[in-house]
């Protein structure tokens, strides 16, 4: 039969393992977990057992942090799982934001070459830089007008005769 008679010693051992593992001091861990100091020197001297606040406080401290093993000693102190699950969030928002602010900064250069050196001319830059399906997703042709050579050379001939050539 196994036993579930709950062992304080051994909570308060983990409990000092933890802490230590987290480079603080009971102090401000308490303080972290929303408990008081003197209530985590009750603890940590025997006097009372983990009340629901602490646990639920240090689950909300770090959510790493392995519950089951800091009751029983059963399993790993932290929960490896969720640490490659939210190591692969913070990726993915990494290289999402990234992805953004790369697309706004080739779309600044694009507009910077059009107005330079024209439409048809930015595309066949952009075009040897970038993969063909990306610059028609990132570089539209404006207004919804259609892209066709000789659609741009009549845009290019007015925006000369326009002024707006800045050759």
């Amino acid at each position: 039969m196994a036993n579930n008679k709950f062992d304080k010693e051994e909570f308060v051992e983990r409990l000092q393992q933890l802490i230590s593992i987290l480079n603080e001091r009971p102090t401000p861990f308490a303080k972290k977990i929303g408990i008081s100091r003197a209530f985590m020197n009750d603890v940590l001297h025997l006097r009372s057992g983990p009340s629901v606040q602490m646990l639920y406080g240090i689950t909300n401290y770090r959510s790493d942090i392995n519950i089951h093993w800091l009751l029983t000693g059963k399993g790993d102190m932290l929960l490896k799982e969720r640490n490659e699950v939210e190591e692969q969030k913070l990726l993915a928002e990494y290289w999402q934001t990234n992805h953004r602010l790369i697309e706004m900064a080739l779309k600044i250069a694009y507009q910077r070459v059009v107005d330079d050196l024209g439409q048809e001319r930015a595309e066949k830059i952009f075009k040897e830089v970038i993969p063909s399906p990306q610059v028609e997703v990132m570089f539209p042709h404006p207004a919804g007008k259609v892209h066709d050579a000789g659609a741009v050379a009549e845009e290019e001939k007015k925006r000369k005769k326009g002024g707006h050539n800045k050759s």
